[in-house]
């Protein structure tokens, strides 16, 4: 026992079962013999009594207890709740059996064998189990597991009410795991011959928890009459209260093998519950005299009934067999049973999913874009989310539970509509799962997930890997620690030809993020690596730099004839969780909607073949593409950081004198220290406070820039988003087209008014613009459409802008930018019929409010006069022209 620190109290998450119970004291640690020991006191003789575990006259309520250790005054250290013979209740003290958040595993058996509430200890180093069951003998401890204690009587257990993570938050019955644990610490005789005492505990029918006794009732022959009443139905008793009362009462003294307390427990669940139930009438009160009088009534229980029926069974098979049919196939496994033939379909259900939670530790099952999912490998052996189908789910729930049905509880199979109500169940009580990665990570709160296993901080899903072993990272890495691990990434990239130093960090970048991808709230840029031809190593580049945090793992996809392709690819890569999604050797110009709008997003919406919703799914991915000379829309190249590879000789592929030679074995080799690299670099990180990229952030970009721009910063590698000018000049070629079209409609219209017909015979010789294929007429449609897209946008020198309509046909013009300023960059006021329009350095057209309409003002675009502010006629006054929208007051935007 310890004097830790304490857990901060969560009473809340305490049973309310227990908190109806008067067995409730204060304690205090105190120093006895040299050891700390928790001393039980009373609240209401607080400094001047103990109280005491074999006297019920020293216990309180459970308000009266927090009440008092919430007062300063009273030095009390917290509360705890004192087990009796009267209570059917058994405490399972596991200590020392928690170091850095890990329980043992043998401990971690127990609490899933019994699956009751579970809670830390005080210390934080131990386990509490609370469950509803006998303690099938007088010994507590023992010294062959010193760590183990159980206790059921004239104990003190202390409440942190600190529930442990995947517990249940509720007391269950654990009859036969707890009489197996007991068998198992203290041997095949545990009770030492001794027979048990007799009370409420050991009358009480094996196994069989409350929603199992509810779905026992409710599928019996009677069971239509037991719904009724269990709902608050009487009327198949003229209206008369107390006859419905002692008629659920009689039949709950057979289900619980007239156990009083768990009656009154259950009556209290039912719509006959009403205020008289606790009245007094003399000694006891009503609820009680109901209980007693039914206890007499009843002559017969479930218990006698299964029993006989047994020994009915037994001997019509003979000894062996009828040993064999006893053996319930719950007294082995320790699962929950469920009776197939209930018609309860609310409580059936919600006994699957308590099965399922018990199974479900470790976690295997989750909750992937909203469905209930499981893991499994695929031909890879790599671990991919699946949706629990109804077949699915049946196969586990077959494995999760006992099935039986009828009288003699013969084995069953899952029903098909309980599996659907199961997987119809809204937000499903399981673990939320985003991406699954073999090597640690760092959550959102810069910790870093290093044991495998499910991480809830990140979300994340750790693989297992035999013989992959990662060095240990200090928290606090030395510069000498950090400039080892910058020197071993570089170097290993160090044959490559970058054309610049920014497409080396680039490249650094990109191995460090999918280790900090959970760290950025948002989307990341894809990762551009280009070269002017074949073989210079592009493939190569993108195989090493994702080796320390995917190995041999990275799915590739190819690329896609059109977009709704495109949606369908990356949906299925979205949907496999996985961490890396690389497009290999791009040929076609990336000209998609979809994939745009996916490298921007954090949830990707899409609509499953065979569904009629859609689905949502994170985007935690990190985008790679490879290519030679790509070229792309201007969406497309916005969302691209580029890492450009230029080995400047006619076949790249002969080159030799390489470091490395065989370097994506090299990679997979040092695949550990790799990754211990990349870990340090990001600790480090961490450790100075994470701070912030100084770069320009990159647009949509964000988080990203300043999280990866900031460890490389921090590293000391340079470059970062230093070569986004060039990159876009070179990628964009639907803005180069533009810029095309638009220097040949100014050399041939001027500022003249045109429409799409005027312009389609500039237009049409134009390669790079695809307008489809059909007709003349077809295509000038598709030229108007994309004109229309243009609108308001500046291009090179000039800005395509609406000049109305002429006979209903949309009019449009350049205005050059060079005339919207004045020589000092000062903003110019543009005059026209009495008309003041500032404007500004993005090129934003203002007319004075209610002055004139839009097509007057471009109807007399040519009569313009232009001015400064300085040089103010009596037309307009000068306005402020400093409004973060770029407005001035007493103008509106058209």
């Amino acid at each position: 026992m310890t004097n830790a620190a304490p857990h901060a109290p969560t009473y809340d998450l305490i049973p309310d079962e227990l908190k109806a119970l008067r067995q409730w004291v204060c304690y205090r640690i105190e120093d006895r013999d040299g050891t700390p020991t928790k001393m039980p006191y009373r609240t209401d003789k607080v400094g001047r009594g103990n109280a005491k575990t074999n006297n019920p006259a020293t216990w309180h309520t459970f308000d009266d207890v927090v009440e008092a250790a919430a007062k300063p005054k009273n030095r009390f250290d917290g509360i705890g709740f004192v087990l009796s013979e009267e209570d059917p209740y058994i405490f399972i003290d596991l200590d020392h059996v928690v170091a850095d958040g890990e329980v043992e595993p043998w401990a971690r058996e127990i609490i899933g064998r019994i699956g009751s509430y579970t809670e830390l200890s005080r210390s934080g180093t131990g386990i509490h189990i609370i469950a509803r069951a006998k303690k099938p003998g007088p010994r507590c401890r023992t010294a062959k597991h010193p760590k183990f204690e159980i206790y059921s009587d004239r104990r003190l257990v202390v409440f942190t009410g600190k529930l442990l993570p995947v517990a249940v938050a509720e007391i269950m019955d654990a009859e036969r795991a707890v009489a197996a644990i007991y068998r198992s610490m203290f041997g095949d005789k545990p009770d030492n011959d001794m027979p048990p005492k007799e009370n409420v505990k050991n009358a009480r029918p094996n196994g069989m928890s409350d929603p199992v006794l509810i779905q026992r009732a409710l599928s019996a022959s009677n069971g239509e009459k037991f719904r009724k009443l269990w709902n608050g139905d009487i009327g198949d008793y003229n209206s008369d209260a107390s006859a419905a009362d002692s008629a659920l009462c009689c039949m709950l003294a057979y289900w619980t093998d007239k156990d009083p307390v768990r009656m009154d427990r259950l009556f209290r669940e039912s719509g006959l519950i009403r205020p008289k139930w606790d009245e007094l009438h003399g000694a006891q009160t009503y609820g009680q005299m109901t209980i007693g009088a039914a206890v007499g009534i009843v002559k017969e229980t479930c218990a006698d009934h299964t029993g006989k029926r047994r020994q009915r069974k037994k001997r019509a098979l003979g000894d062996a067999e009828g040993a064999k049919s006893q053996a319930h196939p719950a007294a082995s496994n320790g699962l929950l049973t469920i009776y197939a033939d209930c018609q309860d379909l609310r409580s059936v259900t919600a006994v699957c999913w308590r099965a399922i939670i018990y199974a479900n530790n470790p976690p295997k099952y989750f909750r992937y874009i909203g469905l209930p999912s499981r893991l499994e490998k695929d031909d890879d052996g790599t671990l991919v989310p699946r949706e629990l189908t109804p077949d699915r789910l049946r196969h586990e729930l077959a494995r999760v539970a006992n099935w039986v049905s009828g009288e003699d509880e013969e084995s069953a199979k899952p029903p098909i509509d309980v599996v659907r109500d199961v997987l119809a169940t809204p937000n499903p009580p399981l673990p939320v799962l985003t991406r699954i990665t073999d090597v640690p990570v760092f959550a959102p709160d810069g910790s870093l997930q290093i044991a495998e296993g499910y991480h809830a901080a990140g979300k994340t899903y750790r693989m297992s890997r035999p013989g992959f072993n990662i060095p240990e990272i200090s928290p606090t890495p030395s510069q000498e620690e950090v400039d080892s691990a910058g020197s071993l990434i570089l170097d290993m990239i160090s044959d490559f030809p970058f054309v610049d130093e920014a497409d080396r960090a680039h490249a650094a970048g990109l191995l460090l993020l999918p280790f900090v991808r959970d760290l950025i709230d948002g989307p990341t840029p894809n990762h551009l690596i280009e070269a002017p031809q074949a073989g210079t190593g592009k493939g190569l580049l993108a195989d090493v730099l994702l080796t320390p945090a995917c190995g041999k793992q990275v799915s590739t996809i190819s690329e896609a004839r059109d977009d709704d392709e495109w949606r369908k690819r990356i949906t299925a890569q979205l949907r496999s969780a996985r961490s890396v999604v690389l497009l290999d050797n791009i040929t076609r110009p990336l000209n998609s909607g979809s994939l745009a709008s996916a490298l921007t997003a954090t949830i990707w919406e899409d609509r499953i073949l065979g569904k009629s919703e859609n689905l949502h799914f994170p985007v935690r991915c990190v985008w790679v593409t490879t290519a030679n000379n790509p070229t792309m829309s201007t969406e497309i190249a916005r969302r691209c950081i580029r890492i450009r590879l230029d080995a400047k000789v006619d076949r790249p592929w002969f080159r030799d004198g390489f470091k490395q030679k065989k370097l994506r074995n090299w990679a997979l080799d040092n695949r550990g220290e790799l990754v211990g690299a990349a870990l340090t670099l990001v600790q480090a990180w961490v450790s100075a406070g994470m701070p912030a990229s100084q770069a320009k952030p990159l647009g949509s970009y964000e988080q990203w820039t300043a999280i990866i721009g900031g460890i490389l910063q921090h590293s000391g590698i340079q470059g970062f988003l230093s070569n986004l000018h060039e990159f876009y000049e070179a990628a964009d070629i639907e803005g180069a087209m533009w810029r095309q079209i638009v220097d040949a409609w100014w050399e041939k219209f001027g500022q003249e008014k045109v429409g799409v017909t005027d312009l389609f015979e500039l237009v049409s010789e134009i390669d790079a613009l695809d307008l489809g294929k059909g007709g003349e007429r077809s295509q000038r449609i598709a030229f108007g459409r994309r004109l229309g897209q243009q609108r308001d946008r500046v291009i090179g020198e000039y800005r395509i802008v609406s000049a109305g309509k002429s006979k209903r046909i949309s009019q449009w013009m350049l205005a050059p930018t060079a005339n919207l300023f004045s020589e000092d960059g000062e903003g110019v006021y543009v005059v026209h019929k009495g008309v003041c329009s500032p404007t500004t350095p993005h090129a934003r057209t203002y007319m004075h409010a209610g002055a004139h309409t839009h097509e007057e003002c471009i109807e007399n675009i040519h009569q313009h006069t232009r001015h400064t502010p300085s040089e103010q006629t009596d037309d307009c006054s000068f306005a402020d022209n400093t409004r973060a929208d770029g407005a001035s007051p007493g103008y509106e935007e058209f």
